[in-house]
């Protein structure tokens, strides 16, 4: 039987980049290869690409070798701006190489934390309230922001809306207007606009699905309850950090009509972004109902990560789980 050749796409110039390195090495050593022949390919942080036993590649070089090599399939297992965002995804589409994961609108989509919250909001699931504002609007309306953001309470999270893994994410936890500008400040690093989300109250989990939005059955995974130890919520030590968040699947806290519910929440969100392959949603479940935090469309795949132990408590273990990833990237139809 001839193998397919996988190219494990990892790296990238994003701030994520050590935790993509990270999901992609996991790929490339659980990766079946009875049926695949894997390929590493970098992106490297200068921009530039080694793959195929050559290094500091131009795009147009690598998408070159890329051609050359025959590749039958791209693994995407870059995380952040660039690899997220449908960038890499639009690329992939040009050369016409299939790839895992959504396509471009839907990556686009839901690396966008406020993009993803009207989607949501338009298909009716719930989300926590929040305000959205720009950098001139901060400037310009200051005050009439500060009032929103009060009446939010406290305490709010006050986010960078296209980063992942926590990057430009504060919690602020009283009335302190420094405080608050400070974590602005911070968020505005990583772009033009902010979104501040009140904090909710409740039972952290997540809810992994794979499969593709126009075509076959959803599986809905076991969710994921999170406990953070050290802080008061899912930050990037609690992510990544060997005395980081405790991770119970199946979720201790919740009951099993709950974690029905939460399954048919991830599947929702999972077709209202018209996700494919694969997806992970963020949730706070309370005693008043459940909030949708956001949509991960690039699940990390690290030693640590929430969707490969979702899946092994599915009965899904690690490598037939990159098995099916890739498989249903195989199977849709790309263009």
């Amino acid at each position: 039987m001839n193998r397919k050749r996988v190219a494990v796409a990892m790296g990238g110039p994003s701030a994520e980049r050590e935790v993509s390195l990270r999901s992609g090495g996991a790929v490339l050593r659980s990766m079946d290869l009875n049926l695949y022949e894997p390929m590493p390919l970098e992106w490297r942080a200068d921009g530039l690409w080694n793959y195929n036993h050559r290094s500091g590649l131009g795009a147009a070089d690598a998408a070159a070798e890329l051609l050359k090599s025959r590749a039958d399939v791209v693994f995407i297992a870059l995380h952040g701006p660039g690899g997220e965002d449908g960038t890499i995804q639009g690329f992939l589409e040009i050369l016409k190489i299939p790839y895992t994961g959504p396509r471009v609108a839907a990556s686009a989509f839901a690396m966008d934390k406020i993009a993803t919250r009207a989607m949501l909001r338009d298909a009716g699931l719930p989300c926590p309230r929040a305000v959205q504002f720009d950098a001139a609007a901060w400037v310009r309306d200051r005050t009439i922001l500060l009032k929103s953001i009060a009446d939010l309470g406290r305490p709010v999270f006050v986010k960078a809306p296209t980063q992942g893994s926590s990057f430009g994410v504060t919690r602020v936890a009283n009335h302190n207007q420094s405080e608050l500008e400070k974590a602005v400040a911070d968020a505005l690093r990583f772009g033009n606009r902010v979104l501040v989300e009140t904090g909710i109250a409740g039972i952290e989990v997540t809810a992994p699905t794979l499969g593709n939005a126009r075509g076959g059955e959803l599986l809905s995974l076991l969710p994921v309850e999170i406990r953070p130890r050290a802080k008061d919520y899912f930050d990037y030590h609690e992510k990544y950090s060997p005395d980081g968040a405790l991770e119970l699947c199946p979720p201790e806290s919740l009951s099993a009509e709950q974690i029905a519910d939460v399954q048919r929440l991830g599947r929702e969100s999972h077709l209202a972004l018209q996700c494919d392959g694969m997806s992970r949603t963020d949730m706070i479940v309370t005693n008043d109902g459940i909030f949708i935090l956001e949509v991960n469309t690039i699940p990390g795949l690290t030693e640590r990560s929430l969707l490969p132990r979702a899946a092994a408590a599915s009965g899904i273990p690690f490598s037939l789980l990159i098995t099916k990833i890739i498989e249903f990237a195989l199977s849709r139809d790309h263009l």
